[in-house]
């Protein structure tokens, strides 16, 4: 796989997100739901020879990534440059599930202002 990596030129590194919160009303479905996806291009250096993949290999650092190495590790020997997130490359994009979780709470708390403003306002018809 590594080899095919290097042979390949560029690959793309793919990080799904969804992020929930429940809503207090009634509303369907119940929740507040946002997703986002993630890509970032990885290269690797094409100088990189079979006998370095295979020591890369042995060191078994690669074996529980997606990918098959650690980019955080032993791995980054093998990349020659990123184009996006670092953070998506190694696991998990931390600026974009920051911004995910913001907006799906800002979601929630919209709707919170607007259960607690129609509560007042059925109030005000009963007095």
């Amino acid at each position: 796989m590594l080899k095919s990596l290097r042979d390949a030129g560029d690959h793309t590194v793919y990080t799904a997100m969804a992020a929930m919160v429940p809503l207090k009303s009634a509303r369907d479905p119940g929740y507040a739901l946002e997703t986002t996806v993630e890509a970032s291009v990885v290269r690797f250096d094409p100088m990189i020879t079979d006998e370095l993949i295979l020591a890369y290999v042995r060191t078994r650092e690669g074996v529980d990534k997606a990918g098959g190495y650690g980019m955080q590790g032993l791995g980054s020997i093998l990349v020659e440059r990123i184009e996006g997130s670092y953070d998506n490359v190694i696991g998990l994009p931390l600026r974009a599930t920051l911004k995910l979780i913001e907006k799906v709470v800002a979601v929630a708390d919209d709707e919170e202002l607007l259960g607690g403003e129609a509560e007042e306002m059925g109030q005000e018809e009963l007095e």
